[in-house]
């Protein structure tokens, strides 16, 4: 995945669904920290994860926050069991980084 982001198109609008749920808590970290490279200053994040125990959803905020991205909103569904929560964000004024992660982003775990 290594490259220059010349190479790329990077993203005004950034989906990562389907994701959270099924990877590592380290791979979601991982993401969480690459994707202002992926995006356009001022992009718009949208992700989902459960909140069943333990509920990750704080942490992944945090991760969020810490890379640059303020929360437009956060909508945990009160449903029983807790389902799939959406979370906005905007891409931080930080012009991205000039290369792409020369690493692995997630890998899905074994159903």
């Amino acid at each position: 995945m290594a490259g220059r982001l010349a190479d790329a198109l990077l993203a005004g609008i950034l989906l990562l669904c389907g994701i959270f749920g099924n990877v590592s808590d380290r791979d979601i970290e991982r993401t969480v920290q690459a994707v202002p490279v992926l995006c356009h200053a001022g992009a718009t994040v949208i992700w989902i994860r459960h909140r069943w125990p333990p509920d990750l959803t704080p942490q992944v905020r945090a991760w969020f926050a810490g890379s640059g991205f303020d929360e437009i909103a956060f909508d945990a569904l009160q449903t029983r069991p807790p389902l799939l929560p959406a979370l906005a964000s905007t891409g931080s004024a930080a012009p991205p980084a000039d290369a792409l992660p020369d690493y692995r982003l997630f890998t899905f775990r074994a159903a």
